[in-house]
């Protein structure tokens, strides 16, 4: 079988000696052999994609993970953080289970060997535009910071030293890649399409559902159908390979072969992360030229040699610091500025963001469209672009040093300040929109799949609202670049779509129900006992009640129990469903009933202030996909919320931690002694990086 020649791999065409600003990476700018590789074999594997029977740390989030965050300031790299991966959530048809299984096969890291260099021998290994426009911003430094003139003449040369900093920075970026993890990525997909509408319900009462970790080994019948024994012949299986790096390629291959021109039934029992190649298939790293110090240049020894000793830099960090924090404060004075660097950073954006994350409260639809180009931010994330096939090795993983942690005299002022989170929130918003859009595609092809008449309720087709769902979802990932991306998303939806999404986002905390809905009444809940069957006027089915420990906040406790999805109408009115395809008419102490019947349904109110549903004593409450951990679970989920992505939470942590330590500004000038001269060679565990990518980070290399 031929991989499709296409590669999910967002770091795709980097490598050392490429240059960033931002999220925008450019080629690299090294023309001299001044790196190392050391071999570092590996093998990290987990699932993408959707399922309603399994939790994964990746599953229904619709995108391969992502590691860290780049940028030179606290706004920078928040927003980073939560962009990664943005755009490519899965829009599959609805009775379709679509899951990736992804492998990264780690072979070596290729390092800068700064232990072995000087400022000297980098400037020596640049290409001439770089090593150029860094030349005269070391002129514009020595000028500045011997002048001996009037205070007048001292400013203007420090404005002439900001001039060409910030020349170079447009030209040649913030950063540059100073080391990578070679290797290869592959992608075995398996989509299994039912030929049945009633299959989106078919197993919600009694399938087992699975909450596996990063590289938890599930079988294919699991996400597809919670491990059933019908392993129906009316299920079509379809199968498809991607790779970034030839490395991998006969490898995946061979992955692919095991699931490829299969029945489901053939399938099923296969667990195929346990096919996955192993660690003694890992290609060895990439060959490179060996370390070689480039030759001196006369004219770049005599300008250095100018620096002497590199003095007290601060001035000129704090200079450029200004500059940038100007451009969120134009009223700023330098003395106002100068005054607070050393203050204790303000997180309070981050920390409220993460609140708001945390408790699925994000109003999507608020206003607040903002421009982001002007940011220079990208929020494409993880998207399918052409690999070359001559390239045997792709890079899974980046360390970016910023240039002023290179050469000294570009000095330079990092604003960590989030005060405020707008772009960061509306980038979350995209996020939020785009799981909503996934679960309520689900919740109303599952409803659809009852086949309960619609008479009762405000809405004419729960098939085409759905559609609508799906084909909106699509238009937001499309459209992740725009600066009115929900806007154009909420704007295709149809008007009984958007009237249900209103309601939904309005409401918040049904996202909370990843699981569905458990229903308490005093401290009974529905059993899967029926004890009664009515088949007229309605179908009428009835369970018994038994008794359920949740008492103040114990989701787990409904793990035997029957759950429901909630259903909302065109007029906010909402429902709950289900279990034996019925919507929730009653629920007394000693038993619970549900009916084809939709004007006999109950209705159920909104209670945000405890976030549950409510009617009388009756309580809905929705289940976290944690409650799941570490138990047996009996039912299938509605769909992943941003409060269960483990992904996000950790790069809130992180620059939590590591903001939360820092001033309002770093001055690059503290990393540098005042006695620091040329010859003196850097030290590699001293370099302050930035780590991204698809593989987590290696620490053998950088501090």
């Amino acid at each position: 079988m031929d991989i499709e020649a296409k590669s999910i791999n967002p770091l795709m065409g980097i490598t050392v000696g490429s240059t960033v600003l931002g999220n925008d990476f450019k080629p690299s700018v090294l023309i001299n052999p001044i790196t190392r590789m050391i071999t570092q074999k590996e093998i990290e594997m987990g699932m993408s994609g959707k399922s309603q029977y399994v939790y994964t740390d990746s599953l229904n989030e619709g995108t391969i993970g992502f590691s860290g965050a780049y940028g030179p300031s606290g706004i920078a790299k928040f927003t980073s953080a939560v962009a990664v991966s943005v755009s490519n959530a899965t829009a599959s048809e609805y009775k379709s289970i679509k899951v990736s299984y992804n492998i990264s096969m780690i072979s070596g890291i290729e390092y800068i060997d700064f232990d072995n260099l000087t400022v000297e021998d980098v400037l020596n290994s640049l290409s001439a535009g770089p090593k150029n426009l860094s030349l005269k911003v070391l002129e514009k430094f020595i000028a500045a910071r011997d002048c001996s003139g009037s205070s007048i003449e001292k400013d203007e040369l420090m404005k002439e030293w900001v001039k060409s900093l910030q020349n170079f920075i447009s030209s040649y970026g913030d950063g540059l890649v100073v080391g990578a993890i070679w290797g290869g990525m592959g992608s075995v997909s398996t989509e299994m399409t039912s030929k049945k509408t009633e299959d989106s319900w078919k197993y919600g009462e009694t399938a087992e559902f699975s909450y596996s970790g990063i590289g938890s080994s599930v079988s294919i019948a699991q996400t597809y159908n919670g491990s059933q024994k019908d392993q129906s012949s009316e299920v079509e299986v379809s199968c498809k390979a991607l790779a970034s790096g030839g490395c991998v390629e006969s490898q995946v291959n061979s992955w692919f072969d095991v699931v490829a021109n299969k029945s489901f039934a053939e399938i099923s029992g296969i667990s195929l992360l346990d096919k996955a190649p192993m660690q003694s298939s890992v290609s060895p790293p990439p060959k490179i030229p060996d370390f070689l110090k480039p030759e001196k240049n006369a004219e770049i020894t005599e300008k250095l040699d100018t620096i002497k000793k590199l003095g007290d830099s601060e001035e000129f960090a704090l200079a450029s610091g200004y500059e940038e924090a100007k451009k969120t404060n134009p009223n700023l004075t330098f003395e106002e500025f100068k005054s607070t660097v050393r203050d204790k950073n303000n997180i309070d954006g981050l920390n409220e963001l993460a609140s708001k994350v945390q408790e699925n409260s994000l109003d999507v639809l608020a206003e607040g469209s903002i421009s982001r180009r002007n940011k220079n931010l990208s929020l494409q994330g993880v998207r399918t672009i052409s690999l070359d096939s001559s390239s045997d090795y792709a890079v899974l993983g980046a360390w970016i040093a910023n240039w002023s942690d290179i050469f000294p005299w570009m000095s330079m002022g990092y604003m960590n300040e989030i005060s405020d989170a707008e772009v960061a929130e509306y980038i979350l918003k995209i996020r939020c929109m785009m799981q909503d859009l996934s679960t309520l595609n689900t919740i109303y092809n599952t409803f659809n799949a009852c086949n309960i008449k619609l008479d009762f309720c405000h809405l004419n087709s729960a098939s085409q609202v759905a559609d609508s769902f799906k084909i909106a979802q699509g238009v937001l990932s499309d459209n992740v670049e725009s600066d009115d991306a929900v806007e154009i998303a909420f704007n295709s939806l149809s008007d009984e779509a958007k009237k249900i999404y209103t309601a939904w986002n309005e409401i918040g905390f049904l996202r909370n129900a990843e699981l569905g809905l458990g229903l308490l009444i005093g401290d009974q809940s529905v059993s899967s006992e029926i004890i009664d069957v009515k088949p007229i006027p309605y179908p009428e089915v009835t369970y018994k009640a038994a008794y359920c420990s949740y008492g103040n906040n114990n989701p787990t406790a409904f793990s035997s129990f029957i759950k429901m999805l909630p259903f909302i109408d065109t007029n906010g009115d909402i429902y709950a469903f289900g279990p034996s395809l019925m919507l929730l008419r009653k629920a007394l102490p000693e038993k619970m009933i549900f009916t084809k019947g939709g004007e006999m349904a109950m209705k159920l109110t909104a209670d945000k202030d405890t976030g549950i549903l409510t009617n009388d004593s009756v309580k809905l409450i929705p289940i976290p996909y944690s409650a799941a951990k570490g138990i047996q679970w009996r039912g299938q989920g509605q769909g992943r919320s941003l409060a269960s992505s483990q992904s996000l939470q950790d790069q809130f942590a992180a620059l939590e931690k590591e903001l939360g330590n820092l001033n309002i500004c770093t001055l690059s000038s503290d990393s540098w002694s005042k006695d620091w001269t040329y010859t003196v060679p850097y030290t590699l565990r001293k370099i302050s990086t930035t780590y991204i990518g698809t593989v987590e980070k290696i620490n053998s290399i950088f501090g």
